[in-house]
């Protein structure tokens, strides 16, 4: 048996998470290390932040602010801003 990461293979990326919707758009973490903004109404990627490690925790939301962490166990908050 041979391990790889899934994040060392670009054609074979997973979603592990949790999606969680905020207004019109769908938050969700990949093992490809990206957290995703995904227009809930169309399904077109509005946005993707390199977090550099696979997300294998659901994103949370709290007030304003969106949060994540990686697998390498640095935590990111995202500040939105109001429309």
């Amino acid at each position: 048996m041979i391990y790889t990461s899934s994040y060392t293979r670009p054609d074979s990326q997973t979603i592990e998470t949790s999606p969680i919707i905020v207004g019109n758009t769908v938050f969700v973490g990949a093992s490809d290390g990206y957290l995703y903004a995904v227009d809930k109404n169309k399904g077109s990627i509005t946005a993707k932040y390199d977090l550099g490690a696979p997300i294998f925790s659901s994103v949370s939301f709290s007030g304003n602010t969106l949060f994540v962490s990686d697998f390498g166990g640095n935590v990111y908050a995202f500040c939105m801003k109001n429309k």
